[in-house]
């Protein structure tokens, strides 16, 4: 049977064709028989999804749409690209990169090489980058960054970054330079690489992928669409193959054939679809991430609880299912409408006594009356205790019985005696220089006598010509100690002793009763409460019209507003606070005084408006009035929980239907690809058929790739179990697992053979290779010595053949590269530099370009081309001792002069290796190199400005 291409494989799916193939021994049809499944198998292929857990909702949108559609992929006609397609092949004829990790440095230039469309051989060390420029080919084409045997998508993830300490500091792209410094992995990379493309025709196209702000982006000219397979076989596989392994592991050579036909696409598509039409994994196990049966309990309970409360009115409920919420216009509708009428029927009654603005009818303001009768009920049982400042009152009237008052009214009279004695003493005690002696004198002569004072107590001489002396020391003993102490220190015992007389309970209260008008602020915090509190004003309106008219004949009379003293000039510290203080006190006696006389008085008032007390409650009382909203809302209560319950059901009733709904389109969409879940058996029995369909091409291969020795290759074969054999022989009549008994360099031709007959195939079948390209990296390690020879021939045939392939190729094995010149393998024979502080990026140097420039000077003989020439040999020779003399310090903004005197002065001081006479020679050969490019220009200053304009160095 033929073997199919992916393309074809797709094109016939697409348009509905049949496609037999061997299913196990069983022949099977694949076919998208509906255009539905035409249409989700084209939507499939042009989407990049492909693992079920956590699908994008893009996808799962546009799955849908490609399933509602109308349109039948099979009888679209395909519109051609915006350009026509220019016929091939294309040659590589520059390679631009920047910011692309092992080819730049962090903030260094821009690499920029072309190749005029020749084959390339590149020459240096490990670590020199060559492995780096290779990825960013393939990375430029593919997207794909090899790394040893790496494989997949774009590169987007971040690798961690630690200092020297172990500690992370950071992520970072691995596809893109690493910064020098810790602070810079805050920022966004730029990563880009251009690749220009020239055919027979000399039409250039380029292709260019770019990562930037974290997105990537890629531009391709359409004429650059090449074929998967020549890419794979020609820049991908190469790579891979001295990883691929026979056997089973991901990397047998059965991975490595469907990924070379894009048949590896066809299987993962396969297994993509199998993963879709699993009930458990993500996209049929909508329901369950949807917490459906959660939603249908919830459904259910409301059902229950709607089913109740029509009970006790003896009515039905009848059965509703979720999908009943789609009509709604339909009986469940209907009935929740007929159940929110009647509530507000029985709530309609008291309409009156109702807000004006409140619509009855619905139920949130059905519920809005209810909750404020609630509220309504609890605080008229609650009363006048349910006011703070009532409860305030009383405590006081408690904690002041006759007792206690009395004491208080005492300690507040002595209190203001003792203050005025206060200020009198202080008084005198400014006035008389002699005060303090007077009052010494008085308090010894309390401690030491009796009676009257006779003689004076310092000097015991008589007073009797003076009384008015014996009159001072006499009301000194009067007032006792208080003579002689301060004024403060008067003044804070008078304080003592007054709080001392208020009850503890009523301390706490002492900042707050000074400021308190018993009627005054039990009217205010009653109208606030029944008035205009927004369940009366905007609800309750008819309890509030109650209250409010009530208020204005509140019994009783106020008590004055306490005068708090201010401050005044000549009054001394402590005062104030002592007249506070008096004033707290007798504040305190004030209230219970005004609650004696006035809190039955209160106590009746709230009874008439409330009507809880009288016998029979009148009707147009508080308690009256509420009595009859209750009894209203009762009449409603089983109206409106049946409501209630059943907008319940309708809001998870319609959040079911919904997933149900999806549910069941996805469902249909499985369905309808259930035929796609063939396409992993399907693409491995063409891999089979590929592996060995091919085994004459790759025998025929070998023979000229690898010396015919005792083993001889016969064929390959696939087998489900045990994967790719490889049949060969020691005998032309013994077949066996070559594997089992081929070294390692049999092997590894054999994988060769392979993707050159892939590739042989593939141009075959396209009429033509539009991409003749080898993208090579150290692939004589794939190869012993003997059999390098036959695998250089090999290459050196594919570049005379009129393809005319262009090689890419580096390595570190210098004899190597000479075997390539000896086997005719032709290309620029290049060094590779590794990109450094000095250089900016990797230098890739060679004579070439200069032997090109020369010819293009002298057969121009412009100016112009003078100027580039000289600006490549400047470039070059620059280059060249730029290398040779990294290590001895910074060298990237040296010029050709420079860079002479620093070789010659490391040889002048002996240094080793540059003490040594061929740097001399060269130093001497830069002089005469020099001097002869700048005879070849009247302009001196040409040289310098030909390639520093040009490089970017601004030095002159």
């Amino acid at each position: 049977m033929p073997r199919r291409t992916k393309a074809e494989i797709e094109q016939s799916l697409v348009q509905g064709a049949r496609i037999p193939w061997d299913n196990g021994g069983r022949q099977d049809l694949l076919e998208l028989a509906t255009p539905v499944r035409r249409r989700l198998f084209a939507f499939l292929l042009q989407s990049k999804i492909r693992v079920v857990k956590g699908l994008p909702a893009e996808f799962v949108l546009g799955l849908a749409e490609a399933f509602d559609s109308d349109i039948d992929p099979a009888t679209v006609t395909p519109t051609s690209g915006s350009q026509p397609r220019t016929a091939g092949p294309w040659h590589l004829t520059r390679i631009e990169a920047e910011g692309f990790g092992g080819i730049n440095v962090w903030g260094g230039t821009k690499f920029d090489y072309e190749l005029n469309e020749e084959s390339l051989l590149i020459d240096g060390p490990n670590g020199s980058g060559k492995s780096s420029l290779v990825a960013a080919l393939i990375w430029a084409l593919t997207g794909q960054r090899p790394r040893d045997s790496s494989r997949g998508a774009e590169e987007s993830s971040q690798s961690q970054v630690f200092d020297s300490n172990g500690s992370k500091v950071g992520d970072w792209p691995p596809l893109a330079c690493y910064p020098d410094k810790v602070g810079l992995l805050a920022t966004s990379p730029f990563v880009q690489v251009k690749l220009t493309f020239k055919n027979v025709a000399g039409d250039e196209a380029t292709v260019d992928r770019t990562l930037s702000n974290g997105q990537f982006n890629h531009n391709v000219d359409p004429r650059l669409e090449f074929p998967p397979v020549l890419i794979e076989t020609g820049l991908v596989m190469p790579t891979r193959l001295a990883h691929i392994r026979f056997g089973a592991g991901e990397e047998q050579l059965t991975a490595a054939v469907q990924m070379l036909t894009g048949l590896d696409e066809i299987a993962l598509l396969g297994e993509f679809v199998g993963e879709l039409c699993h009930k458990s994994r993500d996209y049929l196990g909508y329901s369950k991430a949807q917490r459906r049966d959660e939603l249908a309990q919830q459904f259910a309970d409301a059902l229950s609880t709607t089913r109740i409360a029509l009970a006790s009115i003896e009515q039905k409920l009848p059965q509703f299912i979720p999908s009943d919420t789609r009509d709604k216009l339909g009986p469940m509708a209907e009935l929740g409408k007929s159940l929110s009428e009647k509530a507000a029927t029985a709530v309609s009654v008291i309409s009156a006594d109702l807000g004006p603005n409140l619509d009855l009818t619905l139920a949130t303001a059905q519920q809005q009356v209810a909750v404020a009768i609630d509220a309504a009920k609890t605080e008229m049982d609650q009363g006048l205790s349910g006011l703070s400042l009532w409860t305030t009152i009383l405590t006081v009237q408690t904690e002041l019985p006759p007792d206690t008052s009395a004491r208080l009214t005492t300690a507040v009279a002595e209190a203001r005696t003792r203050l005025q004695e206060a200020l009198e003493l202080n008084k005198k005690a400014i006035d008389d220089s002699r005060f303090q002696l007077k009052a010494i004198a008085a308090a010894w002569h309390q401690q030491h006598s009796s009676g009257t004072v006779d003689d004076c107590p310092l000097c015991a001489q008589s007073l009797k010509n003076n009384p008015g002396l014996v009159a001072e020391i006499e009301h000194f003993r009067s007032v006792g100690d208080a003579a002689q102490r301060t004024y403060r220190d008067n003044v804070n015992a008078i304080q003592r002793d007054l709080e001392a007389a208020i009850p503890i309970s009523l301390r706490r209260l002492r900042n707050d009763v000074i400021a308190v008008s018993p009627k005054r602020d039990i009217e205010a915090a009653l109208r606030d409460r029944f008035v205009d509190a927004q369940r009366y004003a905007t609800c309750l309106t008819g309890l509030a019209g109650l209250a409010s008219a009530a208020l204005l004949n509140v019994p009783g009379q106020d008590l004055s507003e306490v005068v708090v003293p201010i401050a005044a000039e000549g009054v001394p510290e402590g005062t104030l606070e002592t007249l506070s203080a008096i004033a707290i006190a007798e504040r305190f006696l004030n209230i219970s005084e005004w609650a004696t006389k006035n809190k039955a008085l209160w106590e009746q008032w709230w009874a008439d408006l409330t009507g809880q007390t009288h016998s029979p409650v009148p009707q147009d009382s508080f308690c009256g009035k509420l009595a009859q909203l209750d009894d209203a809302m009762r009449a409603s209560t089983p109206y409106r929980d049946a409501a209630k319950g059943l907008r319940e059901a309708w809001k998870h009733g319609l959040a079911i239907d919904v997933i149900d709904i999806e549910q069941k389109r996805r469902q249909d969409i499985a369905d309808e690809l259930e035929p796609l879940k063939a396409l992993r058996k399907f693409a491995e029995a063409e891999t089979k058929n590929a592996i060995e369909g091919l085994s004459s091409r790759m025998a025929k291969l070998l023979d000229g790739i690898h010396i015919v020795e005792k083993l001889k290759f016969h064929s390959t074969h696939m087998d489900k179990k045990t994967g790719v054999t490889v049949r060969g022989g020691f005998d032309p009549d013994i077949r066996i697992d070559a594997s089992l008994v081929a070294n390692a360099s049999w092997l590894r031709a054999l994988l060769w053979s392979f993707v050159f007959a892939v590739r042989q195939e593939a141009v075959e079948q396209l009429g033509e290779d539009r991409l003749p390209l080898l993208v090579l990296d150290d692939p004589q390690s794939t190869f012993d010595l003997t059999h390098r020879h036959r695998w250089a021939q090999y290459i050196a045939a594919l570049q005379a053949a009129p393809t005319s392939i262009q090689i890419v190729l580096a390595t570190y094995d210098e004899s190597f590269l000479a075997q390539l010149e000896t086997d005719k393998v032709e290309g620029i024979r290049a060094y590779i530099a590794a990109a450094n502080s000095d250089t900016g990026c990797l230098c890739l140097v060679e004579g070439n370009s200069l032997t090109r420039s020369w010819a293009d000077a002298t057969s121009k003989k412009t100016p112009e081309a003078a100027q580039a020439f000289i600006s490549k040999a400047r470039i070059y020779l620059e280059t060249i001792l730029k290398i040779m003399l990294r290590g001895e310090g910074e060298t990237r903004r040296l010029v050709i002069g420079e860079l002479r005197e620093k070789i010659k002065q490391l040889h002048q001081r002996g240094v080793t290796p540059w003490n040594r006479s061929v740097f001399r020679d060269l130093a001497k050969h830069s002089d005469i190199c020099n001097a002869a490019l700048l005879n070849y220009t009247d302009d001196s200053s040409l040289l310098r400005r030909c390639h520093h304009e040009k490089a970017g160095n601004r030095r002159s």
